[in-house]
């Protein structure tokens, strides 16, 4: 197949503004792969978009070969289309970085169809990720909140046990929270430990060398150390943090904070206890690197814990502000 076969393609996914962009120019320092960037984008992206709506699900095993067809021409780079190629700087097709935050609830699907592309998932804290995303008025969140309630196999494959609490989801903050959980609840259900590379954003900040040297010993590539840090250090081509350096500043990290209310932060932990998530991330901007390793190797997968009682604030979570506050 040469040039033109899959293989030659990484395909970069993550939830939007976790990070996707970024982590897509890292692999990228070099400047010699195309740089397809979502070509799946609702209103600009290429004619197969019509069939994959953000928050589409796709049941692994089940064949699909009208879509598998379609989908090909997306990762061989066989098309052209103008917002897909906006940030590319080369002229050549022989390898490409395709990056989408629209593809999570199918990428199994794409995994078993496609089993030689290399595939990379960056996770991002939820709140830096769901205040984010209100901060750029996205505000498309129940309309892919209610698609995930209304997929049958969806439901019936993973997300039974919390559509009810979904559906009571009050504002766009809970929707969003409950969007970035039930990504990362099927995903990790679905993942075996190897199939794909997860990148944590907060461990690509805090602690870069060890994140790219893993993941590009998962992409089997020789890799300049020095330039990739360099690219890492290179503000995104969608970043609205312009002037601050990302490598060991902390501060980024801890952005969130700021936009995130005691009540909302502990009715998101809730949720994150909920979906079985909660070894992945807390309060603590920084994730335990250690256990959310375990959890990302673990094939026994996340499971539901108890669904949160109907209010607020818990003694366990004031306790915990009570700690983070002093």
């Amino acid at each position: 197949m040469g040039e033109l076969s899959h293989k030659n393609t990484t395909l970069v996914v993550g939830i939007g503004r976790s990070g996707t962009t970024l982590l897509a120019s890292v692999i990228n320092y070099h400047k010699t792969c195309r740089d397809i960037f979502e070509p799946l984008h609702p209103t600009e992206g290429i004619e197969l978009r019509k069939e994959f709506p953000n928050g589409r699900y796709l049941r692994p095993d089940e064949p699909n070969a009208t879509l598998q067809d379609a989908l090909l021409p997306m990762l061989t780079g066989e098309f052209q289309n103008v917002f897909a190629n906006q940030f590319n700087t080369v002229h050549h097709n022989q390898k490409r970085i395709t990056k989408s935050i629209r593809l999570a609830f199918a990428l199994k699907w794409i995994r078993l169809n496609f089993p030689d592309l290399p595939i990379v998932y960056i996770s991002r804290h939820p709140c830096a990720v769901v205040t984010s995303q209100i901060n750029q008025r996205w505000g498309n969140a129940k309309i892919i909140l209610d698609r995930l309630i209304s997929q049958e196999q969806l439901v019936t494959d993973h997300l039974a046990p919390f559509t009810d609490g979904m559906k009571q989801a009050k504002n766009e903050f809970q929707r969003l929270i409950f969007i970035w959980c039930a990504t990362h609840y099927v995903l990790l259900r679905q993942f075996q430990p190897g199939e794909i590379h997860w990148v944590l954003y907060e461990q690509l900040v805090a602690d870069p060398k060890t994140a790219i040297r893993a993941l590009f010993n998962f992409l089997e590539r020789p890799f300049d150390e020095t330039l990739a840090l360099e690219a890492l250090q290179k503000p995104s081509a969608v970043t609205q943090e312009k002037s601050k350096p990302r490598i060991a500043d902390l501060s980024i990290l801890r952005k969130w904070e700021k936009d995130v209310t005691r009540r909302q932060l502990a009715w998101t932990l809730e949720q994150l206890q909920w979906f079985g998530l909660d070894g992945l991330y807390s309060a603590d901007p920084l994730p335990n690197v250690e256990l959310a390793n375990t959890l990302l190797t673990d094939p026994a997968r996340p499971q539901p814990g108890q669904q949160p009682e109907n209010h607020w604030l818990r003694k366990s979570a004031k306790a915990l502000f009570n700690r983070f506050s002093r």
